[in-house]
This record gives structure tokens, C-alpha cells and sequence, in this order.
């Protein structure tokens, strides 16, 4: 379905398990996307600047979301991750504009390198408890970021992780 420009809305089969890399690449017009409950796998770029998508909430089961799934989602608002998810690839929702409110699992480890690069309207993250790693620049750009808490269980940050998030206020442990 890449470059299918024409699509706007997606229901995905309930026998699907794995949406394979690249399959809704640069589906411009695509704004709603049904996945299935027993969805385990998003591949690399699967949903690569789909500009219209909006909203998305990821199935209970889908255990990896691949890297840049999500990249340049310029219209995704909210995005509610599952508890079967322990780390967000490599720049996931990078450039994703309008994004202002990610829901973090209680199961998530690690946020992998600019995951969160450039979402110039994500306001406010809260980490859980079960975040071990943060790597290099995973929220750099994050221009409206204010206020961040962070574990104090965490064991690894990396560098540049907020780099030019020029409303960051308060970095705060709990």
C-alpha cells in the first residue's frame, strides 16, 4: 500500500499478526487506522509520514513496534502504548508535530535514540518506573517539552537527551 496517496482509512484483518515494513510508507491521505487485538509486530517504516494519521492506539498483544514506524506522522495527536511493550525503536515518532500526549507502558525499559525527536508539541513526559535506559537525543527538539520526571531507578541517559527543548523548566525524580 505505500505511496497509495488516496487512502484514508485502514481496517486491518483480525488474522493479521505483523504489519511488515513499509507496508502504509507514505499513505499521505491516510487519517484512521484499525489495527487488529492479536497484532504482534509494526515493522520498520510501516507507517513511514503517514502526515494524516491521528490518532493510534496499539493492540494489548504488539509486543515491537520497528524503528521509524511512526517517523513523520505529522497530524498524530495521541498515541496510548501498551503494557507488551518494553522499548520504543529508533526514531518511532520522530517528527511527529502535533504529538501532545504519549501514554508510556509500565513494562517500558528503553526509549532508543531520537524516538522522540522533534514532537514540537509533546508538553509533558512521565516516565515509569521501569525505565532503565534513555539514549541519545531520544526527546532533543521537543520544543513545548516543560516538564519531565524522571525514575530514580534509571541507569543510563544519554547524551543530548532534551538538546534544544527550549521550554524544559523542571527535570524532576521520583
Amino acid at each position: 500500500f505505500s505511496y497509495c496517496t488516496s487512502l484514508e482509512v485502514a481496517t486491518i484483518g483480525t488474522n493479521v499478526l505483523e504489519i511488515k515494513d513499509r507496508v502504509f510508507n507514505k499513505c499521505d491521505n491516510l487519517r484512521e487506522i484499525t489495527l487488529p487485538k492479536n497484532l504482534k509486530n509494526i515493522g520498520y517504516r510501516a507507517f513511514y509520514e503517514c502526515r494524516s494519521l491521528q490518532n493510534l492506539i496499539i493492540p494489548d498483544q504488539t509486543e515491537e513496534i520497528g524503528e521509524e514506524a511512526f517517523c513523520g506522522c505529522k497530524m498524530l495527536e495521541k498515541v496510548v502504548l501498551p503494557n507488551s511493550v518494553n522499548r520504543i525503536k529508533k526514531g518511532c515518532f520522530k517528527g511527529s508535530l502535533n504529538l501532545n500526549e504519549v501514554v508510556l507502558p509500565s513494562s517500558l525499559s528503553v526509549i532508543e535514540q531520537e524516538a522522540f525527536y522533534g514532537c514540537t508539541s509533546l508538553s509533558r513526559i512521565v516516565f515509569p518506573p521501569s525505565i532503565k535506559t534513555i539514549e541519545n537525543e531520544a526527546f532533543a527538539s521537543c520544543y513545548k517539552l516543560k516538564e519531565v520526571k524522571i525514575p530514580t531507578a534509571i541507569e543510563e541517559v544519554g547524551n543530548k537527551i532534551f538538546n534544544n527543548c527550549k521550554m524544559l523548566s523542571e527535570i524532576s525524580q521520583r
